[in-house]
């Protein structure tokens, strides 16, 4: 392969290890299938070098792992700097692997047998004819394919690097203004000082989460953590962590359970607390527990859940149902 392959695997996996934490690339499931093209197509490689003579689809399936390879690293990294997830238009960096599975079918269409020339491409021997008619168009497209997206993986690079130019100039700002010259207390100060997160990016973590919790309501599930929404989200932990502090001003707990209180809020005022237990609606809501649910229901609402079912009972509440939509309404625009 052109050694321009291999310098771009070297270097997007050594940004990788080197930007985010363990947790975070444990997490990342693009980054996992990242991992296993190129464990795919190395092993693979390594096999064709020492029995040229399997069949076919072997051959032609490595530079296919390759074509999606080269893209879908680009992508990982793409999501990492810029806290975004894959959507639709993402769909064109499909295009390489769908043209190399085009040439196949040409190639099979009009009987072109490729086949010995790809046995010389992964053999170890050094007699490989590469200015053939059939190989160099695969290695230059393969070149030009990396080529491409190594210089989308540097201006990344370049980004991250500035990024992380303007944090310590912020953080160094932030230092002289607001700390006192005490050596011993600024010390102390800038262990626990939070991750600076600029408000652009606060507001694209807003955006996803929302999106996420909105969507797909995994907050019903008992005992979801702060890691299994970072898993979801696609945002690395601390990001994460720094965000809800600092944006919704409160920890994790309380934020998700918000989320819980709202949702069995409109089952209470659906009516459901007629045939159901509270406690089997603050369960189904993702409360583990009796004590965690009236604790949560009293900070978010201001009363506790009985008193709360009581007020909506009672004909004194404003006809009931018709006071409490509203009222719904009002606290769901606010989350």
């Amino acid at each position: 392969m052109p050694i321009i392959v291999q310098l771009y695997i070297l270097t997007a996996f050594i940004y990788i290890v080197l930007s985010r934490s363990i947790k975070d690339i444990l997490s990342d499931k693009l980054l996992k299938k990242v991992f296993f093209l190129l464990l795919y197509a190395g092993t693979v490689r390594l096999i064709l070098g020492l029995n040229p003579e399997l069949p076919f689809f072997f051959h032609a399936s490595v530079f296919l792992a390759y074509a999606l390879f080269v893209p879908a690293t680009y992508l990982c990294l793409r999501n990492s700097v810029h806290g975004q997830r894959l959507k639709e238009p993402d769909l064109i960096h499909v295009l390489p692997f769908l043209t190399l599975c085009v040439f196949g079918l040409l190639a099979f269409t009009f009987k072109i047998n490729v086949y010995p020339k790809l046995k010389e491409i992964w053999s170890f021997s050094s007699d490989t004819n590469y200015d053939s008619e059939i190989v160099m168009p695969l290695i230059l497209f393969i070149y030009c394919l990396t080529a491409y997206y190594f210089f989308q993986v540097l201006l990344l690079l370049k980004k991250t690097i500035l990024k992380n130019e303007q944090v310590i100039e912020q953080d160094h700002l932030q230092t002289l203004i607001k700390q006192p010259m005490n050596d011993n207390t600024e010390k102390t100060d800038m262990q626990h000082q939070p991750p600076i997160i600029s408000l652009e990016r606060m507001h694209e973590i807003d955006c996803i989460v929302k999106e996420v919790l909105g969507e797909k309501k995994p907050y019903l599930q008992q005992r979801y953590s702060l890691k299994d929404l970072a898993f979801d989200t696609n945002i690395p932990l601390h990001q994460l962590s720094a965000f809800i502090n600092k944006y919704w001003g409160k920890n994790f707990n309380d934020f998700i359970n918000e989320f819980r209180v709202m949702y069995c809020k409109e089952k209470i005022l659906n009516e459901e607390y007629k045939y159901k237990k509270l406690e089997a609606i603050a369960e189904e809501s993702g409360f583990n527990n009796r004590n965690t649910f009236a604790i949560a229901f009293k900070k978010v609402m201001g009363l506790n859940p009985s008193e709360f079912l009581r007020n909506l009972k009672s004909s004194d509440y404003v006809n009931g149902k018709h006071y409490e939509e509203e009222e719904s309404e009002r606290l769901l625009q606010r989350v």
